[in-house]
């Protein structure tokens, strides 16, 4: 579209939406832990721990998906959104 001559800036913003997607994708390579916590928590923990089922079990399971969880959050969606956040800025910098 545009013959503007800032092939750079192009390159760049291709670099930093592919790095978005990379990340986004990441975020579900913890899917299956995910699921099968969220399994041992709805069973009452059964799945979490050998010692057999109950509040503790269940309890740990859920501490497992949170900290599942944060870890997902600082590997995966922060530099996903940080991504895509440096290529929405890159471009409105070049639109002005």
């Amino acid at each position: 579209v545009g013959g503007g001559g800032d092939g750079g800036n192009e390159v760049l913003l291709r670099r930093l939406y592919a790095t978005g997607v990379v990340f986004t994708f990441a975020h579900f390579v913890y899917a299956p832990r995910a699921l099968r916590v969220l399994a041992a928590i709805r069973n009452g923990g059964e799945k979490s721990s050998g010692r057999g089922g109950g509040m503790g079990s269940a309890t740990e399971a859920m501490r497992q998906l949170l900290a599942m969880h944060v870890w997902r959050t600082a590997t995966a969606d922060v530099p996903a959104f940080l991504s895509f956040v440096a290529a929405l800025l890159t471009a409105m910098e070049k639109v002005a």
